[in-house]
């Protein structure tokens, strides 16, 4: 056995959308389980659960504004040369949640932006240093409402519904190449999503929850993306569904 100074590096995982939800929890698991994790956020102040834990490195900036190669390069120039798992859960529905006539076009561009520009942007960095290793994840949380429309949600459904084909077309594009494409398509998950959305309405966010009888958590998703990468390397999941048990009162 191996002395822990001998101990070959830890895996590095990068998470996006790391300050909150899905992002966040995900990060915490994966640095739980050995990954080192370069998380960003687009809050300027990391999560305070970040703080006690060495294998998390947190980096700001908004990926809806700022090229990914750029903030990369300035967070942590040499991540590209060892990631081994990218997770894009960057994401938002901003003025969403309405009849799209009603959906303010700048708000949804940006939505797009992050859910798909910032995915297909994140993933093309990424990929090199994998395709040269012949290993490698890329795993990409998508959304139920790119297999059931909603209404009020035209503009997030179309973003979701191009994540799912992105990553159909990279299985596509690397089926020999040894590494993984994964799609997570989580329902409806309790996080400050909902609140975002309505810009900060917090009552109207508790409305939105309580419509439904059970919710997903951030760390029921965060597993499953720990479940993805856990697999033996022979072993691709190339999708995965999450409801939750009962979705309606």
């Amino acid at each position: 056995m191996q002395a822990a100074s001998q101990r070959a590096p830890s895996r590095l995982a990068i998470v996006s959308g790391a300050s909150s939800g899905i992002g966040k929890a995900t990060a915490l698991q994966l640095a739980a389980q050995g990954w080192r994790v370069l998380a960003l956020g687009r809050r300027a102040a990391a999560p305070a659960e970040f703080a006690a834990l060495d294998a998390i490195r947190y980096g700001s900036g908004d990926l809806a504004q700022e090229d990914a190669a750029q903030l990369l390069q300035r967070v942590a120039p040499d991540a590209l040369d060892a990631v081994e798992a990218l997770v894009h859960c960057a994401g938002h529905d901003l003025g969403g949640g309405k009849p799209f006539d009603q959906h303010a076009p700048g708000e949804w561009l940006a939505g797009l932006r992050l859910n798909v520009e910032a995915a297909m942007r994140l993933t093309q960095l990424c990929l090199p240093a994998m395709l040269a290793r012949e290993a490698g994840d890329i795993v990409l949380i998508g959304s139920i409402t790119a297999r059931r429309p909603a209404a009020g949600l035209a503009a997030y459904s179309t973003g979701k519904h191009a994540l799912r084909g992105f990553a159909q077309a990279l299985r596509a594009d690397y089926p020999d190449s040894g590494v993984r494409i994964t799609e997570i398509a989580p329902g409806v998950v309790r996080t400050g999503f909902a609140g975002s959305r309505l810009h900060g309405d917090t009552a109207g966010a508790d409305a939105f929850y309580q419509g439904f009888a059970q919710l997903l958590e951030p760390e029921d998703v965060a597993r499953a993306v720990c479940y993805a990468l856990a697999q033996p390397p022979h072993v691709s999941i190339a999708e995965m569904v999450l409801l939750p048990t009962r979705e309606r009162r």
